[in-house]
């Protein structure tokens, strides 16, 4: 037997010390060199033959190939490659521009050029990190523009600053996972029976789409009590559940299609008991009877119009998480259970969202600059600009966002605007590019997206009282508000104007109250803009009362009702993103953010303190955005205690004035 035959490697990196190995060679025939040598990476059709524990290619720069001491040159002497080119520098070989932005080099520095909708220094923050949605729309990103706004019930423009009269709702699919929809509250009478009608123009035949909904507030199974209706391909298809199991009748073929939006079309249907019936226009009616021996309908008394609230339609049973908003006209929408006659097109309690009216359209010729295309969202639209071309309208040529283009101060947030940008600033921060330090002693919101945000205290107990001072200049906006989470369960406590009047309203667990019901305390008088008023909220025991400058009114918690123990961040004048707001904790549903001062809080008569130069025992701010001094000075009114008065020294720094001696903050 000869001598085994044996292979051996090394290698060896920079000036670092030679690793080598060795294995026995395979027995055979003599090899020959019939194969290639791969540089950077392998062809897919090698990817597969080969046992490596990386197969993802380097991004680097390679030179000075020798092989068996002769020089190669790796480009010129290649018979073969893909996606090389010629390597000038390493400052953007890694490709550190996220989502889409282009690294633009100078020298050994880099920096991002931003595509639409993005922002930071290497564009990895959508515009929607800061709303920039008005009234609690919902921001979306969206390929091309960037972004949209889904805009709430009533509102409506590329920022959903346009009010909107609906007559006949105009729904879109669904962008970004999220649909347009109207929600109405319903009579607890349809438990057993119920008859509804509704008319419909569908934009288009290709869509698998939800047009009715009524179901559980809760993520259904298969036994879950729902009843909905689908436009699939044409088909009007009725879907109901009485915890039995699903049942579905449908139109014997499609309704007719005579264009793009153009036929009326009628849909009549109803249940009694386990029995459902369908009639679309002249259709013969089409009826079922649901499996199992359940017959009735328990669900929230909620009717969903043109899609739901959820992502992607999640929590819905059956196959309803595979469709999509509904797109058209979908409007005279009437309900009749026994002697209940409901259109919930009037009801005032309606909430929705990016719900458009049928035969208006934001798309015009000059909607979008610059041959930018436009796309029409019911609501809202947003524009496909094309390269060379910013912006939500493509009025700009480049990203004003862009980290060599703004001025923003390191630690603010640059927002793009239709024209231009502004700066959010962070606490303590202010001026156009947030370039001035704010020292604050009274906090003045500036209603651009402003919030204040505090640790979170205790209102659980039968005992709870908030004070404070609100000098308001605008009649609408978000003074208080903490919510507080225990799984799926949520409650709330919010302060809020609507036309000048101060609302109270108070989400409690438990008791008998219809799902989405609120407690409402009102102010008894409309407060005055640009004037300080005493406010004080809470609880005794189940009363729950509002007082303005001393007026009170008060309502009560019904029996069994309470509110969880604090677990979220107190909000002062409004919140990070309006959107998250639940349903129902503002007047009108249309939230904003406060413009005006907040002074002298107290939560159950201890100070609380809002700046970070008050001398509250309690933890100071925890972040705030677009905040400044309400007077200007550091005379504010919870630097002196004790009936003390602030005075500025001539170096403008305070001091207090206490009736027997000045002091710095006249302590007991």
């Amino acid at each position: 037997m000869g001598l085994e035959r044996r292979c051996s490697a090394m290698l060896r990196v920079n000036n670092s010390l030679a690793m080598s190995g060795e294995q026995p060679a395979v027995p055979g025939p003599a090899l020959h060199n019939t194969g290639a040598l791969y540089l950077g990476g392998l062809p897919q059709h090698i990817l597969h033959q080969v046992d490596i524990p990386v197969k993802n290619g380097v991004i680097a720069c390679m030179y000075s190939l020798q092989i068996d001491g002769e020089k190669k040159e790796i480009y010129e002497d290649a018979v073969d490659g893909f996606s090389v080119t010629e390597c000038s520098s390493l400052a953007c070989l890694s490709s550190p521009c996220l989502n889409g932005g282009s690294c633009v080099e100078s020298g050994h520095n880099w920096h991002c050029l931003c595509s639409n909708g993005y922002v930071g220094n290497k564009c990895e923050d959508s515009v929607c990190k800061n709303n920039p949605c008005n009234f609690g729309g919902t921001c979306v990103q969206y390929p091309g523009s960037g972004f949209a706004c889904l805009c709430p019930l009533g509102k409506h423009g590329l920022y959903c600053d346009q009010d909107l009269e609906i007559g006949q709702p105009y729904f879109s699919s669904s962008i970004g996972g999220l649909s347009s929809y109207t929600a109405y509250p319903l009579p607890g009478a349809i438990h057993h029976s119920f008859e509804l009608r509704f008319h419909f123009i569908p934009s288009t035949m290709d869509q698998i789409a939800l047009m009715i909904f009524i179901g559980q507030d809760h993520p259904h199974d298969p036994t879950s009590d729902h009843l909905a209706v689908s436009f699939i391909k044409g088909y009007v298809v009725l879907t109901w559940n009485l915890g039995s199991g699903p049942r579905r009748i449908f139109t014997p073929h499609p309704v007719a299609d005579s264009g793009r939006g153009k036929q009326t079309h009628i849909v009549r249907l109803g249940r009694i008991g386990q029995q459902g019936w369908l009639q679309v226009d002249n259709m013969p009616n089409i009826t079922g009877t649901s499996p199992g021996w359940l017959s009735q309908l328990n669900t929230e008394p909620i009717l969903f119009v043109g899609g739901y609230e959820s992502h992607n339609f999640s929590g819905l049973p059956h196959d309803l998480p595979l469709h999509s908003g509904y797109t058209g006209c979908l409007y005279g929408v009437e309900l009749r259970a026994g002697r209940v006659r409901l259109f919930p097109h009037r009801s005032k309690d309606a909430k929705g969202r990016n719900v458009g009216q049928c035969s208006t359209r934001h798309c015009h010729d000059s909607t979008c600059l610059h041959g930018g295309a436009c796309l029409d969202h019911a609501a809202t639209f947003s524009c496909l600009c094309h390269d060379g071309w910013f912006g939500a309208e493509c009025s700009m040529s480049s990203n004003p966002c862009d980290s060599t283009r703004h001025n923003c101060s390191q630690g603010s947030t640059c927002v793009p605007l239709q024209s231009g940008y502004e700066c959010d600033c962070p606490l303590g921060k202010s001026g156009k590019h947030c370039e001035v330090d704010e020292p604050l002693s009274d906090v003045s919101f500036s209603g651009k997206r402003s919030y204040l945000s505090l640790e979170s205290v205790d209102i659980d107990g039968p005992e709870a009282c908030i004070d404070l001072q609100l000098k308001p200049m605008s009649e609408r906006g978000l003074v208080l508000f903490m919510q507080q989470n225990q799984g799926p369960t949520v409650t709330f406590i919010s302060l809020s104007l609507h036309g000048g009047i101060l609302e109270l309203r108070i989400s409690p667990l438990g008791g008998q109250r219809r799902a989405g019901d609120v407690l409402v305390v009102r102010s008894g008088r409309v407060l005055a803009m640009g004037e300080w008023t005493t406010v004080r909220a809470g609880r005794y025991g189940r009363r729950v009362f509002l007082s303005v400058d001393g007026t009170v009114n008060a309502g009560n918690l019904l029996p069994g009702e309470t509110l969880l123990p604090g677990n979220k961040p107190l909000y002062i004048g409004g919140v990070p993103d309006l959107s998250n707001l639940p349903s129902g904790s503002v007047a009108g549903g249309l939230p904003a953010p406060l413009k005006g001062c907040v002074r002298k809080l107290r939560i159950n008569w201890q100070p609380v303190a809002l700046t970070t130069t008050a001398t509250a025992t309690t933890a100071g701010p925890l972040e705030g955005r677009n905040l400044i001094d309400c007077d200007g000075t550091l005379c504010g009114a919870d630097i002196c205690h004790n009936g003390g008065t602030c005075q500025l020294t001539p170096d403008k720094k305070p001091t207090c004035s206490c009736p027997k001696v000045t002091m710095k903050y006249c302590p007991q």
